[in-house]
């Protein structure tokens, strides 16, 4: 491979993007500890299998891709370095070794899986296919990039033994764009639909609810994973070998992504609900103030909110129920029922 005077080698890249890739996989393997830890140590009797089987369904495969990189570079840099044709520069820049073939293959499909949550995400917080139908057909066309990829890799494989991922362009242009999009406006529509509702609830609220905090753990995990990707998207469109590094990187954050929404979320309805139980206590504040529920939820964090307006007996007017609202929020594992 001819590289630039000013690009990175490719094998030094790959040495690069293992070590950052490491280091942010130690990042999400301790939040999938602590994520884990949460969902089984809930103050309800309920264990969410799905959500524990998702998270460790990001870990698999983020180990798995962290493993074959490390596999990848002792192949290229140890076992073939003077018998592989132009080196270890010419091993790392082609896109038809067995190494790169798999690792492509996990990202490909947590990729697939984590775009999959944030459409899903949003379905459950609209309840409207209508709204959803863009971020799914969007997500159909990620699916047709992805196979049409790895057709032209498989092509590739059988015609030459050297072409570079730079050879795939369109395909990468295609798979990149449909990922961005999907998970901008899947996000985007998610986050509205938590701020309209959350907008209209907090005058019936004392203090912010969980659903600020839904909010924003929501808007940073979104702003993560699209940063990085639109770096990805830079460097590779630029035809830089820097992309490998983060396009590796794209791994772990789409962990780390999943994993602090469950956490950040949990804390904080574990700390709510230590504060309302103190709170409780005092007459005043069951008189005059709402009481704050968590229940258990379904995949994916789905949280049901039901609002009411808690009026004081003396003005005779009795409790009254002012409006239900369903936020299935792709983003915490428990339901918080407001009564």
């Amino acid at each position: 491979m001819a590289t630039s005077r000013n690009d990175v080698a490719p094998d030094t890249t790959a040495i690069i993007s293992l070590a950052c890739e490491w280091g942010l996989y130690g990042t999400s393997l301790l939040l999938y500890g602590a994520t884990i830890r949460e969902l089984i140590s809930s103050q309800t009797s309920r264990v969410d299998r799905r959500m524990i089987a998702l998270a460790t369904a990001f870990l698999t495969l983020t180990t798995a891709h962290a493993i074959t990189n490390l596999l990848r570079l002792n192949e290229g840099l140890v076992n073939l370095r003077d018998s592989f044709q132009g080196g270890p520069p010419a091993f790392f820049s082609s896109a038809t070794q067995t190494y790169f073939l798999v690792r492509s293959g996990f990202y490909a499909t947590q990729t697939l899986l984590a775009d999959a949550v944030v459409v899903y995400r949003c379905f459950v917080v609209w309840q409207s296919i209508k709204v959803t139908l863009f971020p799914i057909i969007l997500w159909l066309g990620l699916l047709a990039s992805i196979l049409g990829a790895f057709h032209a890799l498989g092509q590739a494989a059988v015609d030459s033994d050297g072409i570079q991922i730079f050879g795939l362009s369109n395909w990468v242009n295609a798979f990149f764009a449909m990922s961005l999009t999907t998970n901008l406006i899947s996000t985007s529509f998610l986050a509205f639909r938590i701020w309209t509702v959350n907008k209209r609830a907090v005058q019936y609220r004392v203090s912010a609810g969980t659903l600020d905090s839904v909010f924003r753990v929501v808007i940073d995990s979104g702003i993560l994973y699209s940063a990085t990707l639109i770096v990805t998207i830079i460097t590779f469109v630029s035809r830089s070998n820097s992309q490998y590094i983060f396009l590796d990187l794209l791994m772990p954050v789409m962990a780390i992504s999943f994993y602090m929404i469950i956490f950040r979320i949990s804390r904080t309805r574990g700390g709510r609900s230590n504060s309302n139980a103190i709170e409780s206590a005092s007459p005043a504040h069951r008189s005059h103030q709402t009481d704050y529920q968590l229940r258990p939820v379904e995949l994916v964090h789905i949280s049901q909110l039901t609002k009411h307006d808690a009026v004081a007996s003396k003005d005779g007017i009795g409790d009254k129920t002012l409006e239900s609202e369903r936020i299935r929020v792709g983003c915490h594992s428990r339901t918080a029922q407001w009564s």
